[in-house]
């Protein structure tokens, strides 16, 4: 297999890629001078038809366009009615349900992959937010407290009267 895979390396790099580079490389001259001389000089020889040609395919086309109107107005207000149907009589919960359990069922297969574990992860976060809840906070609180005793040893209350007050204001 090895030897076929090297087979395959040598003919890309040393036949494949050059043979495409050489013709690639002769594709200025091919269309040298006189060739785009030639083209040249044929279309302007053929100008009448090739305009003819033109102005046809232009007219026929708005014509088809114009024959049709009235049926694609119908298939397009068919369509926006039969949108609006679906987007009317949708199941909304099960969609909604369907995409929590692909996301619960995609973040389970992530963890067997990517952390080596084969628990349910949705109930480890679960678990693991339960469990550090109280310490969260008690921290929260904590740190609300050391706020307002800071906040009344820095500004004293300002009452609604606009007098001073040395009330605490937490």
């Amino acid at each position: 297999m090895k030897q076929v895979g090297e087979t395959v390396v040598t003919f890309l790099t040393g036949n494949l890629i050059p043979m495409i580079g050489n013709v690639l490389a002769s594709i200025p001259d091919l269309l040298g001078k006189d060739f785009a001389a030639a083209g040249l000089n044929m279309i302007a020889e053929n100008s009448d038809q090739i305009l003819e040609s033109g102005v046809s395919f232009v007219t026929s086309l708005v014509t088809g366009i114009i024959t049709a109107l009235p049926y694609l107005a119908e298939a397009a207000l068919n369509l926006v009615a039969s949108f609006a149907n679906a987007i009317l009589t949708m199941d909304w919960l099960l969609v909604a349900q369907n995409l929590i359990t692909g996301l619960k069922t995609g973040l389970e297969t992530a963890a067997v992959e990517t952390l080596g574990t084969d628990t349910n992860i949705v109930d480890t976060i679960m678990t693991g937010i339960s469990e550090k809840l109280p310490e969260f906070l008690n921290k929260g609180v904590e740190m609300v407290t050391k706020n307002c005793e800071r906040n009344t040893r820095i500004a004293p209350t300002i009452n609604y009267d606009g007098r001073r007050s040395n009330s605490k204001f937490c």
